[in-house]
């Protein structure tokens, strides 16, 4: 779905046709009174749909494959081998949720190896040298895991593992050169 369509259908469940009318809508303002929205980003019309209706946000294959890719620490045709997936079912939304899930339930808090709500290893963490690593290399990594685990991320976010990996990501910072 596009930004117009979140839009539309949340507009129409409100019975308003701005966003300023939508601000003023009183059972609106108690659903989102904790919540800062950029009304600008897809993610925060995402996140009302899903709390309004209840619905999963759909997602696209490529943001899938990157989220599973992230998540697992491994490469497409691993993951492919792993989960037997058929080339069929590789091209597919739900095949690709299927690993995504899996991955989730079994491994809630790991990446590259290591649990991130019991261990402590910022480098390994970041999949970076601790001896070579530079600001931007962090940095870099750090967006990268933010984008899979951030709490506004509809299919993939965990406050909690989120948390943790800033509190690493925030040491390893105190740690490297330049």
């Amino acid at each position: 779905m596009k930004l117009s369509d979140y839009k539309a259908e949340i507009y129409q469940r409100f019975q308003v046709e701005s966003v300023q009318a939508l601000k003023e809508n009183p059972e609106f303002l108690v659903l989102t009174e904790d919540r800062p929205l950029d009304w600008r980003r897809l993610e925060s019309w995402q996140w009302v749909y899903q709390q309004v209706f209840g619905k999963s946000v759909p997602v696209d294959l490529d943001t899938l494959k990157k989220q599973c890719k992230v998540l697992s620490g491994k490469n497409l045709t691993q993951l492919k081998k792993e989960y037997r997936l058929s080339a069929k079912e590789a091209k597919t939304v739900e095949g690709w949720k299927q690993v995504l899930e899996t991955l989730q339930t079994r491994q809630r808090g790991m990446i590259n190896g290591v649990n991130v709500l019991t261990e402590f290893f910022p480098w390994q963490v970041f999949g970076v040298d601790g001896r070579t690593a530079s600001t931007r290399d962090l940095k870099t990594a750090f967006r990268r895991l933010s984008k899979v685990y951030h709490p506004d991320v509809p299919a993939t976010g965990d406050r909690e593992v989120f948390e943790k990996v800033h509190r690493l990501y925030e040491h390893a910072l105190t740690t490297v050169g330049g």
